[in-house]
């Protein structure tokens, strides 16, 4: 039991290296950037694309960051850990 609620704890301090986020952030901009070109020849600006597009990056890199930290944020994983403590429970 030792073991796994070390293995379960070092999981959990364990996050994909900062260079993985700075890809993700310029990967963001770079596709941005292949729309505001691709769209520069247009006589009207659609608002409806610009909005989707900007909604849908945001909610993708907030959902990676959320999920990379469990225990904080929207989506909890906290369930995960209830096992773990009603074992901790009963050995009391």
């Amino acid at each position: 039991m030792i073991d796994i609620t070390t293995t379960r704890f070092d999981a959990s301090q364990r996050h994909p290296p900062l260079i993985v986020f700075a890809m993700l952030f310029i990967l963001a901009l770079l596709c941005a950037w292949l729309i505001g070109y691709a769209s520069a020849g247009a006589e009207r600006l659609n608002w409806m694309h610009v909005i989707g597009y900007a909604t849908i990056v945001m909610l993708t890199i907030y959902v990676i960051i959320d999920l990379d930290y469990p225990r904080y944020g929207l989506i909890r994983l906290d369930f995960a850990q209830e096992p773990l403590e009603e074992v901790s429970r009963s050995m009391r």
